[in-house]
Formats: C-alpha cells, structure tokens, sequence
C-alpha cells in the first residue's frame, strides 16, 4: 500500500455520527463557490433593480420594443439558476444532519426529481416548493406591466434637436381638426365620446376626445387643440411604443347654465317667446324632434346666450311651452391643457384653471357668429341629446345636471367656429384666435410599474441564496455538498449486497430504501498535516450494514 494511503484500519467514528468539528477545519471550497453565487445573483438582482428604477434606463430600454421585459426576465432566470444550486446543496446538508438520510432522499434532492420511489413525503414536498418557486418569479414579473416612464419635461421655446415647430408658428389655436369642413361633420367628431353615453344622466366630470373637459354639471370647455400639422410633426418623431404628453395653456370655448344677471337667467317660463323681451332675440329656430313634439332655439348676441325649448304644436293654445325655456352662456377663456398623443390617437388628458378671459375683444368671435345659418344645420343634433319624451305627455328639457347638454351645446358652437377657421380670412378678421403659447414635452413609454411587488419578485432570491448561506455555514462540518455522487456511492457497494439493486446495473432504482450513514474517520498525521477520510455506509430499514465505499479525499 502506498505510504499516502490513508490507513483504513483506524476505529470509525460512531455509526450515523457526521464528525466533530475539529476533525474538518472549514470547507472553504464550498464556501467561496457559495459566495461566488450569492455575489452573481446580486449582480443580476442589481441590473434588472437598474432597468426598472432607474427612469433613463427604463425609458431607453421601453422606447426598443420589449427591451426591459427581456433584461428583468434574463435576470430572473440567472437568479433562479444561482437560487437552484444553492437550493440542493443546503437541502443535502439538511438532509444529512437533520432527515432520513436514505439514497433516495438525497438523489431526488440532487437532481431535482419527484419520479423517484421510495423517498420521503417531506422531501417531495420541498422538492416541489423549488421546483414552482423560481417557475412563479418568472411568471410573475410580466404581470405588473401597465406602467408608464417620463423623461423629464421639455419646452416648447427651447427647439432641441429639430422636436418643436417654429417659434413663430401657431401650434395651439381654433382649427379644424379634419380634412371635412362641414360643421356638423366636425360636431359629431367632437361629440363621439359622449353620444355614445346615456344623455339621461350627467357626464362624469373630466376630459373625453380631443379637446372636450367637463368642468362641473352646468360647464364645459372646449379647448383649442393642438393643430394636425404640428401633430403629424411630432408623431414622426416618435418611436414605436412611445407616448407624448403634450401641455399648454391655450384658449378655450365655454358653455355654462351658470347666467350672471337677471336679464340673462337660466331659464324663462312658459310664456317666454310670446313675451315682448323675445323681441330682442337675433333669431328664433324651430325643429321638429318627434311626433307633435318640436324644439325651439333662440339666440341672444348681445348676452352671448342661446334659449332652448320644447313644445308641443298641439297644446291648447299650441304657442304655449310645455318646458321651460333653458339657456345656455357662450363665452372664450382660458385652460392648461395636457393632451396624449401615440402613433394613431390624440386626446384630452385633463384640463385646470379653466377662466373666463377679461379681455372684450377675445368675445367678438362669440357675439359675432351666433347666427341662425350655421347653428341650424346643428339645432337638431342638439334637440337629440336635450329632449326626453317618454311616456310624459309633457316634453322636458332636463333643468338638473345638465352636464350632457352644456357639453354638446359647447361643442356645436365650437364646431361651428372651427368649420370657419378653414379659411384665412376667418384668423384675419379675428387675430385674437392667432397666438403662440408655450408647450411642455414629455415622451413615455410603457414599461414595467415601479411597485413594491415587483422589487419583491427581484430581490427575494439574493435574500434566500444569502439564507442558505447561514445554514450552510452553521452546518459547515457536514461533509455534503451538491458533488456529492451517487454513481461512486453505489459502485462500491459489495457483491452481497447488489440485491439491493433493481436493473440491469448499479444505476438503476432501489427496491427499497436505503440509509447512508457518514462517518469521520480520522487517520492521523500525514506529512505533518492532521488528516482523515469519509466513509459511506449504506444500510437497509432493517439497519444492517450493506456495505461501505471509502472516499480518499483528504481533509486537513
């Protein structure tokens, strides 16, 4: 035998004893390839923390595609790989100082199986835990998408990088969003998002289209948007996914209930129209809306107010209104807007500090354009929206919350003056309508949301990896690590035993389990060096030894 061969004939340690501390100093091999995976899965946890946190690297990474969705993911699965093999080589040591100790236990732990026979419900079970774990992080993260990053605001006077239009160029202003310059085409554009509404309640107070914001129940304001060439500018800009918010304080055409004195109150009685004051009407338009039921609109230039009713031609005597007569004040202001814009839509984010505008002139495109020619091709989409008749024999214009009304009464009078501002005559007779305001940018894209849930799914296996380095290192005189082989275990075991056995060869399955015992044998010094070996029993339920493997690995 060689001089270096350990000398087998030493008493074995006690049977099912791991060793005593003293015999194996420190398994620093092990040690510092834990450390190795702990460090490499906090290197991943920090890049795909970076990529979500981090708005620049967000927002790089969300304007190509699904850049941030691949960079996490690819984090993730190099974690669950660092998390896999942390995982078995604790639970081999659990196993060893804490378990059953069987063949089967520790093979199902090592490669991860739950088609063994013969092993332990509770191994089962954690083996199943991490098996759908690291399946569920993987999972889990695509589900908190939905989020949006900014970059940081931009203005419209700075010009960067050829984003913004000239200076001098109107990008904000009373236009005609479509290539139709039909008025009642622009009116059912505008009004789309709320005539799809039940008209029986009132709107929900907020922005809906392009440029509609419902203030309260008795006022909208229709702002000037901005223009289509300016959009079109700004798309071609974009990248794909990308979002732009776009905000200014522009000009803006109200509707209001809300009458100030007592020549222009909210609404008149019965007799209204046949009363003298109807005299100083501009014009009376009347529709018919169904039935015996018609729908009068009177406009008063001077007030900037229109007068709606409905009757019936039938009553006795048939001048006389079964309604009161609602009306409405048309006046300009001002809003701070803020649009969104993709590749194929354009809408009202949210509208504030919405004002009526102090200066005289900025009314005389209101007072001016209350005209019967143009508001009567939009008079009967108008009596749609304000008239009920259901079974009441008596018409009604809703008199509470008359939000839907106000807002499509804004709206026909916006139309009506967008249909105009096609022509250039329209900005010369009214400059007022031609003015440069300053925009704030901002680009976004969709990304990932930045919650708590999600930095959870990231960082949960650093923790549990650094976890099991504590039980590793409180177990560290175990002599089990995820090298630990079955193939040179059950090589060694002695002819008698090869019963034990089922298949053609040692490398098939057990017929039933088999116990493995770990002793520390300590040999003594060998070249100055205090030394010692492993030794395997293996053994049956009925704890008879079976046979033993020496292993030569020396510790010192």
């Amino acid at each position: 035998m060689p001089k270096d061969q350990p000398n087998h004939s030493q008493p074995s340690a006690r049977q099912g004893e791991v060793g005593q501390p003293e015999l194996i100093v420190r398994a620093s091999r092990q040690f510092w390839k834990a450390l190795k995976l702990l460090v490499f899965s906090l290197v991943c946890c920090a890049a795909a923390v970076v990529a979500v946190a981090l708005p620049e690297a967000a927002l790089w990474l969300g304007s190509r595609g699904n850049a941030q969705l691949i960079v996490v993911g690819l984090a993730i699965s190099l974690m669950n790989h660092c998390f896999g093999s942390e995982a078995r080589t604790c639970g081999l040591v659990l196993e060893a100082r804490l378990g059953r100790s069987t063949i089967q236990n520790y093979e199902a732990i090592l490669y991860n199986r739950l088609s063994i026979v013969n092993f332990h419900r509770y191994v089962r079970l954690v083996i199943f835990l991490l098996s759908v774990f690291p399946l569920t992080l993987s999972v889990a993260y695509k589900g908190v998408d939905g989020g949006e990053t900014h970059t940081n605001s931009l203005y419209g006077q700075l010009n960067l990088q050829g984003l913004f239009a000239d200076a001098h160029q109107c990008n904000f202003r009373l236009d005609n969003p479509l290539p139709d310059k039909r008025a009642t085409a622009i009116m059912i554009y505008v009004t789309e998002p709320i005539v799809t509404l039940n008209t029986r309640y009132p709107l929900k107070l907020g922005s809906y289209g392009l440029n509609m914001q419902v203030l309260n129940h008795n006022t909208t304001a229709m702002l000037d948007p901005p223009t289509s060439d300016y959009i079109q500018a700004l798309r071609q800009k974009m990248f794909p996914g990308q979002t732009l918010y776009l905000q200014a304080s522009v000009n803006a055409t109200f509707s209001s209930i809300n009458c100030t004195t007592a020549d222009t109150s909210c609404t008149r009685s019965a007799e209204f129209l046949n009363d003298s004051s109807s005299s100083h009407a501009t014009w009376t338009s009347t529709v018919k809306v169904s039935g015996n039921i018609n729908f009068t609109m009177a406009a008063y230039k001077d007030q900037q107010v229109l007068f709606f009713a409905a009757w019936d031609k039938l009553a006795d005597p048939p001048t006389n209104f079964s309604s009161e007569a609602v009306g409405f004040n048309l006046y300009r202001g001002h809003c701070d807007g803020r649009w969104r814009i993709d590749k194929s839509t354009v809408g009202l984010e949210e509208a504030s500090g919405c004002v009526r505008s102090d200066f005289p002139g900025s009314q005389r495109v209101i007072v001016e354009n209350i005209d019967w020619a143009s508001l009567q091709k939009l008079q009967q989409v108008l009596a749609d929206a304000m008239v009920t008749t259901s079974d009441d024999t008596i018409p009604v214009i809703m008199t509470t919350d008359l939000s839907v009304q106000s807002a499509i009464v804004a709206s026909m009078m916006w139309s009506k003056l967008s249909s105009h501002a096609s022509e250039t005559t329209f900005y010369n007779r009214y400059p007022e309508l031609d003015y440069v305001t300053e925009e704030t940018l901002q680009w976004s894209v969709l990304t990932l949301k930045r919650e708590v849930w999600l930095y959870v799914i990231i960082c949960i296996q650093p923790v549990m990896i650094f976890i099991f380095m504590i039980i590793r290192y409180c177990l560290r005189h175990i002599p089990v690590s995820n090298t630990f082989g079955l193939t040179s275990l059950l090589a060694g075991i002695d002819l008698n035993s090869a019963a034990l056995l089922k298949g053609a060869s040692y490398s098939g399955t057990l017929n039933t389990r088999v116990t493995v015992t770990i002793n520390v044998v300590e040999d003594g010094e060998a070249r100055g060096r205090r030394c010692g070996h492993l030794e395997y029993v293996l053994g049956t339920d009925r704890k008879g030894k079976a046979g033993s493997l020496i292993d030569g690995v020396t510790y010192g």
